[in-house]
């Protein structure tokens, strides 16, 4: 069991950096709840769904006027990426690494929004196809240009700090 720092303050005390941040203080509460070997990873986990959060939301206020959501506009952006604008919603779910279930309703929220279309398969009368439509290939356009001229180009994140979450994501891939 490892014991309590007392360099470090207290959550309750303004002059300490837990005070202004959630993240340190639970590393604080770690550290003071005898798991300190946790804490640091703890804090790492914390640190990137909160950052997630946050990133997600700046998104989200850029898609807000075209009524998508992230996971939306991930789907149309893979359908424009795509030769024929057209996939298998297994390949749209092993794209996006989401389970088919949750691909199901996006895609089912984009075809009532007439942004995609369900066609069927020229080789495999079985299945069918999420196709883009024209009006869902204008969105996805605007979306891409709001979202580049906002968040993506004018990043909060450095060169060297977007290299680093880079090879983070391979670690965690790997």
């Amino acid at each position: 069991m490892t014991k309590a720092d007392p360099a470090i303050k207290s959550d309750d005390d303004p002059q300490s950096p837990a005070f202004h941040d959630p993240v340190e203080a639970s590393y604080s509460q770690w550290v003071a709840h005898g798991w300190g070997d946790a804490a640091p990873g703890m804090s790492v986990v914390t640190s990137l769904i909160r950052t997630h959060r946050l990133l997600l939301a700046r998104i989200d206020d850029q898609l807000r006027g075209l009524d998508l959501t992230f996971s939306r506009y991930e789907v149309l952006i893979l359908l424009h990426f795509s030769r024929s604008g057209a996939l298998p919603l297994t390949t749209i779910c092993a794209q996006l690494e989401v389970h088919q279930t949750t691909a199901s309703i996006v895609v089912g929220r984009l075809e009532k929004q007439g942004f995609i279309t369900r066609v069927p398969h020229p080789t495999d009368g079985r299945s069918k196809l999420v196709q883009l439509t024209e009006i869902g290939r204008a969105v996805v356009l605007d979306a891409t240009k709001r979202l580049n001229a906002t968040v993506f180009i004018d990043s909060i994140f450095t060169a060297e700090q977007i290299r680093e979450l880079r090879a983070l994501r391979s670690v965690l891939l790997t």
